[in-house]
């Protein structure tokens, strides 16, 4: 469990404060129809910032969630980002089109280890620009794990010049590579320019992540770390009242 670090950043002051912070992702591969109805339940419920869906739920989610107020976003060419530029962009416009508001794709690690960073940055800026064009947001994961601290550098410079809006450190099923110390340098080699985001399994890790700077954190499990975030929050207003 990833140790919190007192003092470096005041942590969310209310269950909503920390809401808004949770990308809620819906992206297992052998989730039903059945499954993703539970899930845009349980987003209703808690009210994440963000519920991210597979491409092919999009149309239902959409419809299952109108009025909720919770933005949905999708994903593109994931969880590998392996895929051709032209392919990529066609998967993006289908996914603005049927009302997605976030899309989150993940940085060519191939064309990165091989050093193509023109490839790489040009993918992305197309991508941004479709974005841009209906308000939304292009969220990248680095998969920092595969990546050397060189190459984390050049990756920052790209998503700062292609306009990303958000990178994460990793995907969900990308290789370990999380932790307060990638987020702060990531974080400060972006500054303003790119929001970063992490991954978190619990509370924990999710103020761990905001303390070091995250501007939020994807999960699969926004019911743990939000109903522990509730009770903590209790927890504080009790001792504040006994004290």
């Amino acid at each position: 469990m990833t140790e919190i670090n007192e003092g470096a950043r005041t942590p969310p002051a209310s269950y909503e404060d920390l809401a808004k912070l949770v990308d809620f992702a819906v992206l297992t591969p052998n989730g039903s129809e059945e499954q993703m109805a539970a899930a845009c339940d349980t987003a209703k419920k808690y009210r994440p910032g963000r519920l991210t869906v597979r491409p092919a739920d999009l149309d239902l989610v959409m419809k299952w969630m109108e009025r909720s107020g919770v933005m949905i976003g999708t994903t593109v060419d994931y969880p590998h980002g392996a895929g051709t530029t032209s392919s990529k962009l066609y998967a993006v416009r289908d996914a603005l089109q049927r009302g997605a508001k976030a899309i989150e794709t993940v940085l060519n690690p191939g064309k990165m280890l091989s050093r193509q960073f023109r490839y790489v940055e040009s993918e992305l800026m197309q991508m941004a620009q479709e974005c841009h064009r209906t308000g939304a947001e292009l969220i990248v994961d680095l998969e920092a794990g595969w990546l050397g601290e060189d190459l984390r550098v050049i990756a920052c410079r790209i998503v700062k010049r292609a306009e990303v809006d958000r990178i994460r450190v990793r995907s969900l099923y990308g290789p370990e590579a999380d932790g307060p110390e990638i987020i702060a340098f990531l974080t400060g080699k972006l500054g303003d320019w790119v929001k970063v985001e992490s991954t978190a399994v619990d509370m924990q890790e999710a103020l761990a992540a905001y303390e070091a700077g995250a501007a939020g954190f994807q999960t699969p499990d926004p019911i743990g770390v939000l109903e522990s975030w509730s009770a903590e929050l209790k927890r504080r207003e009790a001792e504040t009242a006994a004290s």
